[in-house]
């Protein structure tokens, strides 16, 4: 990927740097200038950007551990009752299904494992 930026110069002198040394003004976030009444702070929508998320195994963790900490009753009693149950091979949130009898050692087949979600 390729960025070419072009910038226009106010006076016709030579450049030291591309980058302002010095100047007090350095850390302040660069305001654009805009006719918009709200202002928007770039510095902080780059930050969200910028945050480290999960990915492979450790978003499924931090996922099932979202449903779990902000789920129902329910939904909590069906995931305990299933992983438990199953030996750590199936984990379900329905507790209709879950409540009606044992859930069944499902082995994985390779590295899957069988999550049911609803």
């Amino acid at each position: 990927m390729n960025v070419q930026i072009v910038l226009a110069k106010k006076s016709a002198d030579t450049w030291a740097s591309v980058e302002r040394k010095g100047d007090s003004s350095q850390n302040q976030p660069t305001g654009y200038p805009s006719s918009a009444r709200n202002k928007t702070d770039f510095a902080k929508i780059d930050r969200e950007f910028v945050e480290d998320k999960p990915e492979g195994e450790a978003a499924v963790n931090e996922l099932f551990k979202s449903i779990y900490a902000n789920g129902p009753e329910d939904t909590k009693r069906a995931m305990m009752k299933s992983w438990t149950e199953s030996g750590g091979t199936c984990l379900s949130t329905n507790w209709d299904e879950v409540g009606k009898g044992k859930v069944e050692v499902k082995p994985p087949q390779g590295n899957l494992y069988t999550f049911m979600l609803s």
